[in-house]
């Protein structure tokens, strides 16, 4: 056979192999077609029915204070599993699905600092695999040391935060967070907070959506902490508009490492600051500032988070807590807020 007869044949066979290997591969994916679009229908019917059980939850979580320690802290603070501790909360949190979870600050240890943000990184990673929204205000510990750095962190994670207050409403409940980092405020954004923050107030009483208003900042109006003293600022800008308010029933506020719960002109104040930090010890008893209504006499308050679940006439608030054992968690104290 001569050259070009070789050439040829060379060309048609592989022209022969070409056309082979696409019908071989159209043949293989018109086989494959039905199996993707089984595995294609199981993505979406997973991915819906992940969110119509979120938007069908009636349940929203609170929590503050879930960062760790100072290195400086280890001299007078207790360490009780604390880490541990703040996983089992988180894990709890995500298993139960809520709607959506607000945290009252003091994230991390030290906002400026980009290891300190891994814990509530993979927290966050897999709330938001869950499309369940996280609504935070900065705590100290988020402006600690150096306060532009840490603010640029948290604000880069939480774009929807305004540091001179802003309001989230998810179904009939109106969530109203405010910064309380009054030392790293100017006056004018003082001034514009409170503002706002009462105007705020008036439009969600005059809302007929809106049910129930709960106020959330870091640092707290009433405490019987032996470490920080209650926070006169609050006090002065804002328990008045909380008082005043006919639909606010609820006052959160961490900065306190415990459960306590005061009642001032038939209104609950709130302090959660159990999320994972060093636990601080309180005065009780004949030394305690303001009456407790949390009936305890222990002096260290153990790791908890709030649930308030929406009902039928009105909304339950069930706070959870670690048990005694330190390795389950249980319902250690209710309230009910009927309309």
């Amino acid at each position: 056979m001569n050259p070009h007869s070789t050439h040829q044949l060379n060309l048609l066979s592989l022209y022969l192999v070409k056309k082979l290997v696409g019908l071989i591969n159209e043949f293989m994916f018109v086989l494959l077609i039905p199996f993707l679009l089984f595995l294609l229908s199981i993505s979406i019917a997973a991915t819906g029915n992940q969110q119509k059980n979120q938007d069908s939850s009636k349940e929203y979580i609170f929590i503050s204070d879930t960062q760790g320690m100072l290195t400086a802290e280890y001299l007078w603070n207790i360490t009780n599993n604390n880490k541990a501790v703040r996983q089992l909360l988180f894990s709890d949190i995500i298993e139960h699905n809520p709607r959506s979870v607000f945290h009252m600050g003091d994230l991390v240890t030290e906002g400026y600092h980009n290891p300190s943000w891994n814990t509530i990184d993979i927290f966050l990673d897999s709330l938001s695999e869950k499309e369940i929204p996280f609504y935070p205000v900065m705590g100290n510990h988020e402006l600690i040391f150096m306060p532009e750095r840490g603010e640029k962190n948290f604000q880069k994670r939480f774009p929807q935060h305004s540091r001179t207050g802003y309001s989230v409403r998810v179904d009939s409940l109106a969530v109203v967070l405010l910064n309380s980092n009054f030392g790293n405020m100017s006056d004018e954004e003082i001034t514009k907070q409170n503002s706002w923050y009462n105007d705020e107030l008036d439009e969600l009483d005059r809302d007929s959506s809106i049910q129930i208003i709960a106020v959330g900042t870091h640092y707290s109006p009433y405490t019987n902490s032996t470490r920080v003293a209650p926070s006169e600022n609050v006090q002065q800008y804002f328990v008045p508009g909380y008082l005043k308010s006919k639909k606010a029933k609820l006052f959160f506020t961490g900065h306190t490492h415990a459960f306590e719960h005061f009642i001032l002109e038939g209104k609950d104040f709130l302090v959660i600051g159990g999320g994972g930090g060093p636990q601080q010890p309180l005065l009780v008893g004949d030394d305690a500032r303001y009456l407790d209504n949390f009936n305890s006499e222990d002096k260290y308050r153990r790791f908890h988070y709030i649930s308030l679940i929406k009902e039928t006439d009105g909304y339950l608030l069930n706070v959870i807590m670690i048990d005694s054992t330190y390795s389950t968690l249980e319902e250690a104290y209710q309230l009910n807020l009927k309309n």
